[in-house]
């Protein structure tokens, strides 16, 4: 019997979002699969944060069509995207500076033992299982004050993958990061995709862009242009098309 392909794990099909007078999205598509890391590019003005911010729940559209994983969805806060799998992962992050790392993982959601008693030797547990699955050396223990952008980003994707997210939404996330940093977070994005995580990466840096993703969607002035594999392909299609004239 002919197997039924899983859907996509989040698909927005004509989404549109305006400001008053001012439309940010006019005809939004995106396709994000399963084991993917798909690149969304565009000039500023594209409308690429105000998609991204209806995916994250901060927005709701006007009108079109939200699924993910097959299901029919309208996220009215971040807190309902989160819950079902869906994490932004900030530029620059909002942690707890006097908490510890593993603190600010289980923040809110702190395992309990035996007579009520937070367990924080299961919080150390767990947070160095999440960091190693992340290939990233991090003390449970050590107070956030004075972490890196980097590492404040690490925490970030470990407590969202300790929470199970299956979309992690990465908005220029390597602005800030030096060489090396980026090379991490490019290594852990691909341990992600690898467990079957889908990740959104918006970037204007096309060496990255080519290195690290599978797909490709451009943006233009509020609506879609195209979407490829990332080797079907060239840099000057894509600038083309984020321009909407050829460039010389």
């Amino acid at each position: 019997s002919p197997t039924l392909e899983a859907p996509p794990l989040l698909e927005l099909r004509n989404v549109t979002k305006s400001f008053g007078a001012v439309a940010a999205l006019s005809s939004a598509n995106l396709v994000l699969e399963s084991g993917s890391i798909h690149a969304l590019v565009g000039e500023n003005g594209a409308g690429k944060s105000t998609l991204v911010k209806i995916v994250a729940g901060l927005y709701e559209r006007d009108s079109g069509d939200f699924y993910f994983r097959g299901e029919h969805v309208d996220f009215r806060s971040t807190a309902k995207a989160n819950a079902a799998g869906i994490v932004l992962i900030y530029q620059e992050p909002t942690l707890f500076p006097d908490l510890s790392v593993s603190e600010n993982i289980f923040v809110g959601r702190q395992p309990y033992g035996r007579f009520g008693r937070i367990d924080r030797a299961a919080m150390r547990r767990a947070t160095r299982e999440l960091t190693d699955r992340l290939g990233v050396k991090i003390d449970p223990d050590r107070i956030v004050r004075g972490f890196s952008i980097a590492d404040q980003q690490v925490l970030e994707i470990a407590k969202a993958i300790s929470r199970d997210a299956r979309v992690l939404v990465m908005d220029e996330p390597t602005a800030a990061l030096s060489g090396v940093e980026v090379d991490r977070l490019m290594a852990i994005a691909r341990s992600l995709r690898d467990e079957g995580r889908g990740i959104l990466f918006i970037s204007h840096r096309f060496d990255e862009v080519f290195a690290l993703c599978d797909t490709i969607t451009v943006m233009r002035d509020g609506a879609f242009v195209s979407s490829d594999p990332i080797g079907a392909v060239t840099e000057d299609e894509i600038i083309r098309r984020m321009v909407g004239r050829s460039i010389d």
